[in-house]
């Protein structure tokens, strides 16, 4: 069985996918990099095959692995997430207009949308987090702007308010809490992103 890392040749204690991913994370972590991609005999290993790997010999005759600079990796990730915070400010507008106007369905449609974002980009941040093993605490911001910390809170509170408007169909709070309070989120982490982003490209490799 043969293993490639970037083209270069592993060698491996057993012939089995999983034999093959560990020794190739082990080789990748020991140059500062991560692995981004797995491909089987020409498939691309995704899902619960690649969270949890074949050990039976025998069932591949190569796999390719490919590693990228996890700096890198996370910085492209932030901005994109600055990007997408950017696009939902125009979603938080035309929910909170559909639900003046009474289209209550389309108001919950386009806000399962927004919020869907919302998550993304926590899951991102913390997905950088460990990654890079950063102390989000410890990431410099500038003119007084609130931490990790402080706007994590704020969107606890305003996630909450969200739910709670949504439980009592109070559609003119909850028009009100998109509208203003959602956006000011977006503004503010996108200033964390930012600090995040300027913070990983100082980090030593």
């Amino acid at each position: 069985m043969k293993a490639l890392l970037d083209g270069n040749p592993i060698d491996l204690d057993r012939p089995t996918l999983a034999a093959c991913i560990s020794a190739g994370a082990k080789r990748a972590e020991s140059l500062g990099r991560i692995i981004i991609e797995v491909k089987a005999d020409g498939a691309s290993v995704l899902g619960d095959q690649l969270a949890n790997p074949s050990d039976v010999p025998g069932v591949h005759t190569e796999v390719l692995m490919i590693s990228a600079d996890p700096r890198t990796l996370v910085r492209v990730s932030l901005h994109d997430a600055i990007e997408a915070l950017t696009t939902l400010k125009p979603l938080h507008s035309a929910v909170a207009d559909a639900l003046t106007a009474g289209n209550i369905q389309a108001a919950m449609d386009q806000l399962r949308e927004v919020l869907g974002t919302w998550q993304a980009v926590q899951e991102l941040i913390e997905h950088s987090r460990v990654i890079l093993r950063v102390d989000l605490s410890k990431v410099a911001m500038t003119d007084g702007n609130a931490g990790f910390d402080e706007q994590a809170q704020k969107f606890v509170v305003v996630s909450k308010s969200i739910q709670q408007a949504v439980q009592n169909q109070d559609w003119s709070a909850l028009s009100d809490i998109v509208a203003y309070d959602l956006d000011a989120a977006a503004d503010g982490w996108s200033l964390l992103l930012r600090a995040l982003s300027e913070h990983v490209q100082k980090m030593k490799p």
